[in-house]
């Protein structure tokens, strides 16, 4: 792969088990950061996380050599075991078996790049692209 040129962008997004609000300000730079490190480390360029307590999307860059559920499977992994690692609460910390993926082309990237940034106005406000935060079939 070595001469390949890949720009595949994608918009995803997960929820928490059962929607619970478990991505509250005390883990979510550590779970975003996680997120972020292993995406990177399996070679997808991160261009943006962002979500609220009960879900996170990620905009990425796609690596040519890994599958997205993969990738997204591995993200949700490492991140849950992390924050169960850490975690002194009671209940365990893990995300939905799910997520919903878009695809974008690179002149969609500003204006996906922004919503992803900025999910906890988009929510507060309730101007949330409706599509966009779906999960699963039974979210459509």
């Amino acid at each position: 792969m070595a001469h390949s040129k890949v720009e595949i962008y994608v918009h995803v997004v997960w929820g928490t088990w059962k929607r619970e609000e478990m991505v509250t300000e005390v883990w979510e730079n550590r779970v975003y950061s996680c997120l972020r490190k292993e995406l990177a480390r399996r070679n997808s360029e991160v261009i943006a996380i962002g979500g609220v307590t009960d879900h996170v999307h990620a905009l990425l860059r796609l690596s040519p050599t890994e599958a997205l559920a993969d990738l997204i499977r591995r993200a949700k992994g490492v991140s849950s075991h992390m924050v169960n690692e850490n975690n002194t609460g009671i209940s365990a910390f893990k995300w939905q078996p799910g997520y919903g993926a878009f695809s974008l082309s690179r002149t969609h990237l500003d204006q996906a790049e922004y919503y992803v940034r900025n999910q906890k106005r988009h929510h507060e406000r309730g101007d949330v692209w409706p599509v966009w935060e779906e999960t699963s079939e039974e979210d459509a």
